[in-house]
């Protein structure tokens, strides 16, 4: 069996601001590196 897990970024400044990203590498804000780092812990107890 294959298990696909789509992850979407965590908020980033752009998002913040409601900006389109486009091609654009903006950075994550501190709430979006929390987000990442959850989400991370979620993962290694799956």
């Amino acid at each position: 069996m294959v298990v696909l897990t789509l992850i979407r970024h965590g908020q980033s400044t752009y998002n913040l601001e409601n900006r389109f990203t486009g091609n654009t590498d903006v950075a994550l804000t501190s709430f979006g590196k929390e987000e990442a780092t959850l989400f991370g812990h979620q993962m290694e107890k799956a």
